[in-house]
């Protein structure tokens, strides 16, 4: 999914970094970029630390629990998958992330 947002957008400026950072390096970027995207981990806390706008993806988590308030700066997106909240460490199917399409990602990114 993150290759196809960073696609849809069109932009070069837009990059992938899934996996790529450690907790310095991601404090690092938060300072250097307008909006990220990302599912409900460390990195949108950070984010939201940082004050950075961006999306949040839920999916097996709460947003009404774990979202952050301010939603002039944020947008948390799920699907309510039938099998969401779980508690699982681990899962093949995610049917919770997968329900939530590029084109919802890239729109909700589009009205901040």
């Amino acid at each position: 999914m993150c290759r196809s947002v960073v696609k849809a957008t069109g932009r070069a400026q837009a990059v992938e970094c899934a996996g790529r950072l450690d907790v310095n390096g991601l404090a690092a970027l938060m300072e250097r970029i307008n909006i990220f995207i990302s599912n409900d981990t460390g990195a949108a806390h950070v984010a939201v630390c940082k004050n950075v706008p961006g999306i949040i993806l839920f999916g097996p988590g709460q947003p009404q629990r774990y979202a952050p308030v301010d939603t002039s700066l944020y947008r948390s997106l799920y699907a309510g998958a039938a099998c969401a909240p779980c508690e699982k460490e681990r899962c093949d199917k995610l049917d919770c992330l997968r329900a939530i399409s590029v084109e919802e990602v890239y729109k909700a990114a589009m009205q901040l």
